[in-house]
């Protein structure tokens, strides 16, 4: 694999025992240096990056690229001490010397400039954030990035460590250099941040619901993440349940949830809960999953299976208050369908048929959402109770339309079709939801679980570090 180093020139980066050259500033004093290079040559020492070559050819055999980072602020707007300091000159130094002591081809040393003041954190971290990607992408197959940490600005290295793990990941080996030392010091900074930053994109996964991304996420860093193998795997199975339990899948998820129970005692009377959740055969339990994954598809602007999870909710709830009504249905299959109406039940209500061939609807048909709605405006005559649970339901009507595009055809659902047809915020309709839920079931829905487990997750990996 190949090996570069990013090297910040300093201004002690190139020193010489010539007391007419050893107290120049930086800019002069390359410039001097160069001018008579050959002659000042056995006075000059490179204390700093020269035990950083050794280093990394010590360990790689070899160095593939150096990038030699310097100031070269512009003299219209820098005060003329402060561009004295600047290290353009030493950088020319420096490349000249590696190409003659280290054999390092010229082509294989590039110099760049930080473009402004090299003290300031703003511009250097946004010198790095722009360059290091560029760095990267002359090596597709991969490399070793060294960044040397002790020359250069506070805010050059602060930056470059910052914005090298940030870019190279744990390709990235911070070297801390100090002059009085024979070698240089790899830190475990660069794992730790990395780690960090891991750590920061799984909870970031975690908020938006995207538990298949930070289930991907898991398994790539899991190392970096959480020390200890239960936890890791309790996490894994914590995500896989969260990712079947929002796509409605209670087998695949009470599959996941029972393994996460046996291997996080700590949290077990959580984590049953979570199991006891998807184990329920209550239709009030089947609807409220409905509902909390309606309301994870808005917030996440997935506006075309909103719509969907809604008029599952919606027919699912017409049903379920068409039997608190009394009706009955043929006997249910897995999931609480109701594909039929009983035969004997029709028999018994006399004018019903009728009642519905008035409004274009034959009973005899398999059930739908307008024959359960006409059945119910029926029944509602003697069960007035359940006419506010109906009313909330009949709000959904609006996105009829709607979702029948969206179903029947190509077409993508924006928040705009939304609005349009809801006639108002549609943050209403997740708000619609939680009252046609409350009006079905007499009971408020709570709090969505996902939000749970996300907290619950969250808390094992700050335990686990």
């Amino acid at each position: 694999m190949a090996s570069v180093l990013i090297y910040n020139v300093g201004n002690r980066d190139v020193q010489s025992t010539d007391p007419e050259v050893a107290g120049l500033p930086a800019r002069a004093r390359g410039e001097v240096i160069l001018a008579d290079y050959p002659r000042l040559l056995p006075t000059l020492t490179f204390p700093i990056i020269s035990k950083a070559l050794d280093y990394v050819k010590g360990h790689e055999g070899q160095m593939d690229q150096v990038v030699l980072v310097y100031s070269d602020q512009p003299p219209e707007s820098t005060p003329p001490q402060e561009r004295d300091k600047d290290t353009v000159s030493l950088a020319r130094v420096i490349s000249r010397y590696l190409q003659e002591q280290y054999s390092i081809h010229k082509k294989n040393i590039f110099r760049n400039a930080i473009d402004g003041n090299p003290a300031d954190y703003d511009v250097t971290l946004e010198y790095f954030r722009r360059e290091l990607p560029r760095i990267k992408g002359h090596y597709p197959d991969g490399a070793t990035f060294y960044l040397a940490l002790s020359a250069g600005t506070p805010a050059m290295t602060a930056m470059l460590l910052s914005a090298g793990v940030q870019v190279f990941g744990l390709d990235c080996r911070p070297l801390y250099i100090v002059e009085g030392a024979k070698v240089p010091v790899l830190l475990q900074t660069a794992r730790k941040l990395y780690g960090e930053n891991m750590a920061d994109v799984l909870r970031t996964h975690l908020s938006s619901f995207s538990y298949k991304a930070a289930l991907d996420t898991m398994d790539r860093h899991a190392s970096l993440l959480v020390e200890n193998e239960p936890d890791r795997q309790a996490i894994r199975h914590l995500l896989m349940y969260a990712h079947h339990r929002l796509a409605l899948d209670s087998d695949a998820a009470r599959s996941a949830i029972e393994q996460a129970v046996s291997c996080c005692p700590s949290h077990r009377p959580q984590l049953q809960g979570f199991q006891d959740a998807v184990c329920s055969p209550a239709e009030e339990s089947l609807m409220a999953e409905v509902c909390f994954s309606a309301e994870i598809k808005y917030q996440n602007a997935e506006y075309a299976d909103f719509v969907q999870r809604v008029f599952r909710f919606h027919e699912g709830a017409l049903g379920y208050i068409a039997e608190k009504c009394g009706a009955r249905f043929e006997a249910t299959g897995p999931g609480h369908s109701r594909r039929n109406w009983d035969r004997g039940w029709l028999g018994q209500q006399e004018g019903l048929e009728d009642f519905a061939a008035l409004r274009g609807i034959d009973l005899h048909q398999e059930v739908n959402r307008r024959s359960i709605r006409c059945v119910l405006q029926w029944l509602l005559a003697s069960h007035g109770e359940y006419a506010g649970a109906v009313a909330a339901l009949d709000k959904f009507e609006k996105l009829a339309a709607l979702r029948n595009r969206s179903v029947h055809s190509y077409y993508k659902v924006s928040r705009v079709d939304l609005e349009s047809a809801w006639e108002g915020d549609p943050a209403g309709i997740v708000d619609a939801i939680r009252d046609a839920w409350g009006k079905c079931t007499g009971q408020p829905l709570g709090e969505n679980p996902f939000r749970q487990v996300n907290s619950l997750i969250g808390t094992i990996l700050r335990e686990g570090k």
